[in-house]
């Protein structure tokens, strides 16, 4: 049985984007290796108006960091953000 893993990302630019394409276009391989499913579920930027290259459902994006870190759905946090 797979367990599910809540994924909330500080950053959405090269890093982030490619890590959130990963994480959607390989989650069979994934789960198949690991036993466990990944789940983007919020993704803290700074600019909400930029485009994505990844499919972006309400309430994914935020510009507020403290609302990825606090979601009580979000059992990982990865920061990938430049420019610190």
């Amino acid at each position: 049985m797979e367990r599910t893993i809540g994924i909330g990302l500080l950053g959405a630019g090269t890093v982030g984007g490619t890590l959130v394409r990963r994480l959607i276009g390989e989650s069979d391989a994934i789960a198949a290796k690991t036993g466990l499913s990944f789940d983007v579920r919020r993704i803290g930027v700074r600019d909400l108006d930029r485009t994505r290259d990844f499919a972006v459902t309400d309430g994914l994006l935020t510009d507020d960091p403290f609302a990825v870190v606090s979601d009580p759905t979000v059992d990982i946090v990865v920061e990938v953000m430049g420019g610190l």
